[in-house]
């Protein structure tokens, strides 16, 4: 089983984690956001856990994989430091 955590709350967020209701080989384990308040909001949507900031989601030992679901020109520094974690 795949655990992913989500950078971000956005549009794209909820339909990323939407679609990982129907898939058998992975779950959502953990979202992040810079507001805790919107993380909070996502998780209780998405029956996972909160967390603010990037880099908390990053120092999670439990998550396989991230999806970036941030504005695109935050998306190459988060994906390099997806991959240093």
């Amino acid at each position: 089983m795949i655990k992913w955590g989500i950078l971000g709350t956005g549009i794209i967020a909820r339909v990323f984690a939407t679609s990982m209701k129907d898939s058998t080989g992975s779950c959502l384990k953990v979202v992040a956001s810079r507001s805790i308040e919107k993380s909070q909001k996502f998780a209780e949507r998405y029956n996972c856990e909160a967390l603010e900031g990037y880099k908390n989601l990053l120092a999670d030992k439990e998550v396989d994989a991230i999806y970036i679901a941030t504005p695109h020109n935050s998306h190459f520094e988060l994906a390099l430091d997806s991959l240093n974690a």
